[in-house]
């Protein structure tokens, strides 16, 4: 049926075409947030002040890392919405669908506020140069305005996902995306504004996504419609999406803590590594989106069958989410490393940070296949209701490791190779104490559960 159009049931029917009409929307929309936070730099790096880009810079960390915590609580609703829309519980999908409104929207707003009073001081502890500081101020508070349309996008797109939709979430995201690009060149070229400029473009984009997403939801007359008077906290669904989205919250900050510890060790190497270290890094983000996609792939199959209690299936699409990636993510990361050098000089001029930035991508564009093994295997322990073991893992395997690596090991040959090889050794740590978990989980739990025979994972 029409209205049926953009769900993608993963319960029933050939099953890895699904899996690639819900993965492929779903990795050009990830393609496309980067795409468009790269063209936020270039417009205030080519048309704005030094000290503009600059305090962009300062900004943006902090706000990547306050609110990519509360985008990971989109988790909860997204293995909760799809276990109920699997089920085909109607009644609790409902419910659902109105308490993760709730909690986007009640809790943006206390999110926007507290961003207003913490702006300062936090500017401050970081140790802002003076001359960058009003700049940086003036993105963190235009962009912390935001907040609320941030978390109900990803909240409503974390419902779509689970019926299968991620083609109305990429169409949305590119009509907010061209908005972005247009209202920063008339905000930074037209009135000179410098990073307020690009804080109001990405202001106004983010608000007509959440309008996108939101109309979406209220004009639909499937049991995922959105009622404004039915959008209250409702106490079970609540507590379950906290259940998932917490330990999915503190699972994303792990990573931005690991990445902290290296950088520190990183920042004692000097500028020109540490400036081929992020032209690199722009390159390894794009593969890494890959394995984002199969991450929420993983979750949605797995989350979907669980609650239809289609054993098998969950299975058979893990290992074909698992395969996937590692093939996608093989051949981009090398074809990425065999052509770093003409890539590292589109961001520089200078041959020393092109030889950094080889190095890197030597160590992780060639190895960043391995990271599809923790992404599937988390995202699988999430869809069937393990959150809390999801986030203990890469806690002790990514951050814990990367702490001792930096402490004890890279103090007796502190190159920057020593520091990157720390960087795969995690990534297969992590893999394989997932994968280990989940069949342990599989095979103790899960298979008792099963009506019907199953195979061992």
């Amino acid at each position: 049926m029409k209205k049926k159009k953009y769900q993608i049931d993963l319960t029933n029917g050939p099953l890895f075409r699904k899996i690639l009409l819900f993965s492929i929307p779903l990795l050009f929309t990830n393609l496309l947030q980067l795409t468009f936070h790269i063209a936020d730099m270039v417009v205030v790096g080519k048309f704005a002040s030094a000290n503009a880009l600059a305090g962009v810079g300062c900004a943006f960390a902090v706000c990547a890392v306050v609110i990519n915590i509360f985008q990971a609580l989109s988790v909860g609703t997204s293995v909760l919405t799809a276990r109920y829309f699997g089920a085909k519980d109607h009644p609790n999908l409902r419910k659902c669908v109105h308490s993760s409104i709730a909690l986007a929207l009640y809790g943006g707003i206390a999110l926007m506020l507290l961003g207003e009073f913490i702006s300062v001081p936090v500017l401050k502890k970081m140790n802002t140069p003076a001359e960058v500081f009003p700049e940086a101020l003036t993105y963190l508070r235009i962009i912390f305005l935001s907040v609320p349309a941030i978390l109900l996008y990803n909240f409503g797109c974390a419902v779509l996902r689970s019926i299968g939709d991620t083609r109305r979430p990429m169409y949305f995201l590119t009509i907010a995306g061209v908005v972005n690009v247009l209202f920063n060149l008339f905000c930074v070229i037209c009135l000179g504004m410098g990073a307020g400029g690009v804080a109001v473009a990405t202001l106004i984009s983010h608000y007509v996504s959440a309008i996108l997403i939101l109309k979406t939801l209220t004009s639909s007359k499937e049991s995922y419609q959105l009622i404004w008077r039915f959008v209250r906290f409702n106490p079970r669904q609540c507590k379950q999406i906290l259940l998932i989205g917490v330990p999915a919250s503190i699972h994303s900050s792990t990573y931005a803590v690991s990445n902290m510890i290296i950088q520190a060790a990183l920042n004692g190497l000097g500028a020109m590594a540490v400036a081929g270290f992020l032209a690199a890094g722009s390159f390894d983000s794009l593969a890494a989106t890959i394995a984002a996609t199969f991450h929420y792939s993983t979750l949605t199959v797995v989350a979907q069958n669980h609650g239809a209690k289609q054993f098998d299936r969950i299975q058979t699409g893990f290992f074909y989410c698992l395969w996937t990636a590692l093939s996608l993510l093989f051949i981009a990361g090398w074809a990425l490393y065999l052509f770093g050098k003409p890539l590292l000089w589109m961001f520089t001029n200078d041959p020393e940070v092109v030889k950094w930035g080889l190095v890197r991508m030597q160590y992780l564009c060639t190895t960043i296949f391995l990271c599809s093994l923790q992404e599937c295997a988390f995202a699988a322990l999430r869809g069937l209701g393990y959150s809390i073991i999801s986030m203990v893992i890469p806690v002790i395997t990514i951050c814990g490791f990367r702490f001792v690596w930096i402490f004890a090991i890279f103090p007796h040959d502190p190159t920057f190779a020593n520091l990157m090889v720390s960087y795969p050794i995690s990534w297969t740590l992590a893999g394989i104490a997932g994968l280990i978990m989940l069949h342990w989980i599989w095979k103790h739990k899960i298979r008792q559960d099963a009506p019907q025979k199953i195979h061992s994972l």
